[in-house]
């Protein structure tokens, strides 16, 4: 940081090299030295006090990210965010605080569960997939006991502890990570936000294999996919407030701290996976990504 102009003259001035006073001669009399008191007014005091000195305060510049081998489009992903954002605060961010005044959170969190709980069977499928039999074996006895004692998911009673089968999020994107296909580009996108080219891809394929895609019926219509999508829309935004609220508060910026908290999150989902059948549940997975990166 440059340092301002009157400072940098000030430190030139004090680097100079002061002449010494010429010596008394011996007819002139070294004056005697003033009396301390005598060298201010009684008001005013000899010496400032450190406290009274203003101490100077450290300017903290975000640099704009540059594009690196896991940015490579930071440039236009910053644009993307921005765009994204400004809409965030003008409309999503009130409109998903009003629905979390207005919804009382036991109806909300019946509703989230009912559609975690549809998303099961796509779940052990990809257990499967990875080689871990018992957690699908678990995972669907998870989606049986939720569809009938829980009320059709609207109560995720198998998270209880006498039952213990907590969620376990899994997809064709946490496949494709367990089997060592890298993330490869990060992509800012509106309506979805935070991603890259492996997750792209594997949530297309959980798209397309979405149980209710194939149920038919009234699950294919704008009465039951407006409404749905609202509320999951709605609901996500509400939950990821803090998340958005940490981000702003962070000293590397708003655009930064999220890539990096996506990334972690990703991590975190797909190094479970390949801890065997003892993949951590959604809550511890969400406790590692929230820790910053070193």
């Amino acid at each position: 940081m440059p340092v301002p102009a009157i400072a940098y003259a000030m430190l030139i001035t004090a680097a100079q090299p002061v002449e010494p006073a010429p010596a008394p001669t011996a007819t002139q009399a070294p004056q005697a030295a003033a009396p301390a008191a005598a060298a201010a007014p009684a008001s005013v005091p000899a010496s400032r006090p450190e406290a009274d000195v203003p101490a100077m305060q450290d300017i903290i510049v975000v640099a704009p990210p540059q594009p690196t081998p896991a940015d490579p489009f930071a440039h236009t992903n910053v644009q993307v965010f921005k765009f994204v954002r400004a809409m965030d605060g003008a409309v999503v961010e009130p409109a998903a605080m009003t629905f979390k005044k207005t919804v009382p959170t036991p109806l909300r969190e019946g509703v989230r569960n009912v559609f975690d709980n549809l998303d099961e069977p796509l779940i052990a499928a990809n257990f499967l997939l990875q080689l871990h039999p018992g957690k699908a074996v678990e995972t669907l006895a998870r989606f049986a006991i939720n569809s009938t004692i829980g009320w059709a998911g609207l109560f995720d009673v198998a998270k209880q502890p006498y039952i213990n089968l907590p969620r376990r999020p899994n997809g064709f994107a946490d496949t494709l990570g367990y089997y060592g296909v890298k993330p490869g580009a990060y992509i800012y996108l509106p309506f979805i936000g935070p991603s890259n080219a492996r997750d792209l891809f594997g949530g297309a394929v959980d798209l397309a294999a979405a149980p209710l895609r194939w149920v038919g019926g009234p699950f294919k219509t704008l009465y039951w996919q407006v409404p749905t999508n609202a509320f999951t829309a709605l609901e996500t935004r509400v939950e990821f407030q803090q998340h958005l609220l940490d981000f702003r508060a962070s000293e590397r910026g708003v655009y930064i701290s999220e890539r990096e908290w996506y990334r972690r999150l990703r991590e975190a989902r797909i190094a479970a996976h390949k801890a065997g059948d003892h993949g951590a549940p959604v809550e511890d997975v969400e406790s590692v990504a929230a820790t910053p990166a070193k």
